[in-house]
């Protein structure tokens, strides 16, 4: 189940919690250009309608691991630390079937990847920064239905992403971190030129995006 209101609220106060806790502390050097690798879990879920009222009321869910890239730079004032990031992830796994509809039918759909370019705000203290970021978010989405006859559909899906992590500083230039992305796609038609009397499948898409990476700053 998906909460985005309630996890963007926790990631907002434990930047705030850390701001309060580490307002007396020396700030490390977190400013400048990183470059880093990841991997971790993307879920999915979509809500569907149709004109045919084949699939109306079901939902489809699509899970599973992820490993890219991300790239960002940093700007500090004192303990504030803004910037901005773009990720690239592709997805393997993640592949769901829905059957047992009161017609032969099935829906399956795939991910083959996700990215975002996100503005960040932080707050550093010593050498752990927990941050909010939200922005820009897209997905690739292959659908293959068959109800008689068969058929696939490749999209590209834009949205918006909010969520909150926390870096770590290693050394100077090592940073690991733990991130979370909530992303929103809203609502995308498939096989609408399929069947001119089936009218295609209207989705509402939802995703939580969970993430492990370790970066280098220059």
């Amino acid at each position: 189940m998906i909460y985005p209101k309630r996890l963007a609220a926790l990631a907002l106060a434990a930047t705030l919690g850390a701001a309060g806790a580490g307002a007396g502390a020396q700030a490390e050097d977190w400013q400048g250009v990183y470059v880093g690798i990841g991997g971790g879990y993307f879920d999915a879920d979509a809500k569907i309608r149709d004109a045919a009222q084949l699939f109306s009321g079901f939902k489809t869910n699509s899970s599973g691991g992820l490993i890219g890239a991300y790239l960002g730079y940093n700007y500090q004032i004192d303990n504030l630390v803004l910037g901005i990031e773009g990720d690239g992830y592709a997805g393997f796994g993640g592949e769901t079937k829905l059957s047992g509809f009161p017609v032969p039918s099935k829906l399956k759909t795939k991910i083959g990847g996700t990215w975002a370019v996100r503005g960040r705000a932080g707050w550093a203290f010593d050498t752990i920064m927990p941050y909010v970021a939200g922005g820009y978010t897209g997905m690739t989405n292959k659908q293959t239905f068959s109800t008689g006859y068969v058929g696939s559909d490749d999209r590209t899906l834009s949205g918006w992403t909010l969520g909150g992590g926390a870096e770590f500083m290693v050394t100077p230039g090592w940073l690991i971190r733990l991130d979370y992305q909530y992303k929103d796609y809203g609502k995308r038609k498939f096989f609408s030129n399929l069947d001119p009397n089936f009218g295609g499948v209207t989705q509402k898409v939802k995703a939580n995006q969970f993430t492990l990476g370790g970066a280098y700053k220059f």
